[in-house]
């Protein structure tokens, strides 16, 4: 068993200078001079890849998304690639009336500081799709998050070849590709697996630079990553910083303090170039630093929280296998962590103070597994928000690390995830995929679980090992197929309301996160969003100014719909069954006086 607690000897270049070592072999292997041999296995890989999730994407309607979020930025090209310009601009028709977007129809809609509506912060997102939109719309620019996934899953890969010298890096790229929550997120248009692959290459570079012959470019290198991942990540911030202090402490024991320190520098430099440069590109498209603002004051106001909504949020979005805050969220999640636990524990010899027999620990497994995959199978496709329902190999490379004694590899994992909890956004945490501000966790882990499996001959551990990513591919194939059925039904509410109303007919929405679903639908139309009682009374008096006799309400069902002065509804002309809202028609009533 492995027991050294440094990077270097963990890194495949720690005996570079023995010609017969195990990292010579890798090197040969899958290095320069064995490319010729290993790369047809690689690009297979990638292309496999790439037509499995380019498959998922052709069952998936190009007019509906996995979440609202993305809805902002699908509206954003629709309506930059309309105007012929490069400005993340919504527009807004009702400006002139409603100059401070009052009655907005899309959610968390920000009126930059030069005056664009602006739903979207990721311009390294939106700007390189721009013209994959132009292009082929919804589906084409989905190759930006698939090929963000195939980097995550290459860097896995690297992640491996560093941590099991001798292994070339497949088990851990198809897991990570296919297997976790990398796979839903590269057939979304959300930055998730972009800005996870930033992260994973940056954790690379970092490891790298605690080999005895690193060039200095290597920490510049994984500084831009991370500063790269910041722009769509705020989490990145945290794996950096903890990341940062890793690189700084294995560059002190492999070089010294002077080339430690120098290495710390330009790491340090490379985030903030890449930061400032972002930053640089808001100001001058939206007059303001938009994502900068938003991420520290989301970091600021972290500590600020109620403590019962933060605990709330975590547990979701580690530990929830159920999309919704109740206890039997809480139930099964802790079973499943502690059967992944137990076994791993058990199978790795851990407790070092007596042999125990494993066949308690897997029958205590497999029902709990079993009763989670028949309870997943009898509620349909949903949101699963917990990581370790979505990637148990993470579990399993937790206890394995520590049994093994790999800390490095356990503290860019696992340090940041007490930070990275206590800084997150709480709101939507249930309706989200496999702890997505924690997937760098997750997919550390994942690899870590990979490469101890031939850490010494410990019985089980590769049957551990294939069972755990059996499951995680399981609930991966299971969120692919939440994400098909969502969009297939999300896109029937939109037939729904182009039947019955027209492009220049003003529309109403009640739920504005369920307009912002809408993304390019939404784009060219008369919306508006009055979500209060507030907005309402405003919506009735810039009707009156507007001279518009009639708009379309979309709401949930109640018993008493709302009241709009001078306004009487109809009957109701459909319903968007995912949301079960439905569409009531208002008309303006002559008053006393016959107007």
């Amino acid at each position: 068993m492995p027991t050294e607690s440094s990077l270097v000897a963990d890194s495949p270049a720690a005996t570079t200078d023995a010609g017969s070592s195990p990292a010579s072999v890798v090197d040969e292997r899958v290095g320069l001079h064995g490319w010729s041999r290993s790369g047809v296995r690689w690009w297979a890989t990638v292309m496999a890849l790439l037509a499995i999730y380019g498959l998922v994407v052709g069952l998936m309607d190009p007019r509906a998304h996995l979440i609202t979020d993305v809805g902002g930025k699908t509206a954003t090209l629709e309506a930059m690639t309309q105007r012929g310009d490069w400005d993340p601009d919504l527009g807004y028709w009702f400006e002139d009336t409603d100059p401070e977007g009052e009655l907005f129809p899309l959610d968390k809609t920000s009126l930059a500081p030069n005056g664009q509506w602006v739903n979207t912060t990721s311009l390294t997102m939106v700007l390189p799709a721009r013209p994959l939109w132009e292009i082929g719309g919804a589906r084409s620019v989905l190759v930006v998050p698939m090929l963000g996934a195939v980097l995550c899953a290459l860097g896995a890969g690297a992640l491996q070849r560093r941590w099991s010298p001798g292994t070339d890096g497949f088990a851990s790229a198809l897991v990570v590709g296919a297997a976790t929550p990398a796979f839903v997120y590269a057939v979304d248009f959300w930055e998730h697996s972009l800005g996870l692959a930033a992260i994973t290459w940056g954790m690379v570079a970092v490891i790298d630079v605690g080999r005895q012959r690193s060039p200095a470019w290597l920490a510049l290198a994984g500084g831009l990553c991370f500063g790269l991942a910041a722009t769509m990540r705020q989490e990145a911030l945290v794996y950096g910083f903890v990341a940062g202090l890793v690189l700084l402490i294995e560059a002190v024991r492999a070089r010294g303090v002077m080339v430690a320190g120098v290495r710390s520098l330009l790491f340090g430099a490379g985030a903030a170039a890449m930061v400032a440069a972002h930053a640089w590109l808001e100001l001058s498209i939206y007059g303001g630093s938009l994502r900068t603002a938003r991420s520290g004051g989301v970091i600021g106001a972290g500590g600020g929280n109620e403590f019962e909504s933060r605990v709330r949020a975590a547990a979701a979005t580690v530990l929830f296998p159920l999309n919704g805050d109740h206890a039997v969220s809480y139930v099964l999640g802790a079973l499943l962590l502690v059967s992944l636990v137990w076994l791993t524990v058990v199978v790795t010899g851990l407790d070092r103070r007596s042999r125990r027999d494993p066949r308690l620990a897997i029958v205590y497994a497999a029902l709990v597994w079993s009763l989670y995959a028949v309870a997943l199978l009898r509620m349909g496709p949903r949101f699963v928000p917990g990581l370790v329902a979505t990637t148990p190999l993470a579990v399993v490379g937790a206890v394995a690390g520590f049994r093994d004694r790999r800390w490095i590899p356990l503290v860019l994992g696992l340090g940041p995830l007490p930070l990275v909890l206590a800084t997150a956004y709480t709101d939507g945490s249930i309706v989200q995929w496999g702890g997505r501000y924690q997937l760098a966790t997750g997919l550390m882990l994942t690899v870590l679980a990979i490469s101890s499996i031939d850490d010494g001959a410990v019985r089980h551990r590769r049957r551990l090992i294939a069972g755990a990513g059996a499951f995680g591919l399981f609930v991966t194939l299971f969120g692919v197929a939440w994400g098909i059925e969502r969009t297939q039904r999300v896109a029937d509410g939109w037939d729904v309301v182009a039947s019955v109303t027209e492009p220049d007919d003003v529309v109403v929405w009640h739920d504005t996160a369920h307009a912002r679903e809408a993304g390019a639908f939404s784009v060219g139309r008369r919306w508006l969003g009055a979500p209060t009682q507030a907005q309402q009374t405003r919506l009735v008096l810039a009707l009156d100014e507007n001279g518009i006799d009639h708009f379309y309400w979309i709401d949930r069902p109640s018993p008493d719909l709302p009241t709009f002065e001078g306004f009487a509804p109809g009957e109701s002309l459909g319903e968007l069954e995912l949301f079960g809202d439905q569409i009531t028609r208002f008309s303006r009533v002559a008053d006393t006086h016959g107007n």
